[in-house]
């Protein structure tokens, strides 16, 4: 999962990622000839924004809200891959005592079950994929 590519959204998210770009591209290159797959981007973005408890919304509010926060920072990703960290959850009434995070992870799952992200991610040809799927692709490279 690590980001050693242009780095254009965690450059943007940590305003500097504590180590200098060309370190996580050597890094990065390092990785690659082991002959793992490498990430272009970390998107990570929706962990600052965080909703209230006591927010208000509805659930259809909250997605409508969360699912634009996701269309606008896509729409400033980078050709590559990016891998977008998320924690979709449906919260009960016990999650507080686990984590004050409920209202940012109720966002996240109802955001992704959002028509109109669907919609977006579909109409802007973004691949949704998985690590497997990452490490077949990254077998099939040459060299």
């Amino acid at each position: 999962m690590f980001p050693g590519g242009h780095n254009t959204m965690i450059i943007k998210q940590l305003h500097g990622m504590g180590m200098p770009h060309e370190q996580t591209v050597n890094i990065g290159k390092i990785l690659w000839d082991a002959g793992l797959p490498v990430l272009d981007d970390l998107h990570n973005l929706s962990y600052n924004w965080q909703y209230p408890a006591d927010h208000g919304m509805t659930d259809e509010q909250l997605q409508a809200v969360h699912a634009r926060k996701y269309i606008e920072s896509f729409s400033q990703l980078q050709p590559g891959v990016t891998m977008v960290i998320m924690h979709c959850s449906a919260t009960t009434e016990v999650f507080p005592h686990i984590s004050d995070s409920g209202p940012l992870r109720r966002a996240d799952m109802l955001a992704m079950l959002s028509p109109e992200l669907k919609k977006y991610i579909q109409e802007n040809g973004i691949i949704l994929t998985t690590w497997r799927e990452l490490m077949e692709r990254r077998g099939k490279v040459k060299e």
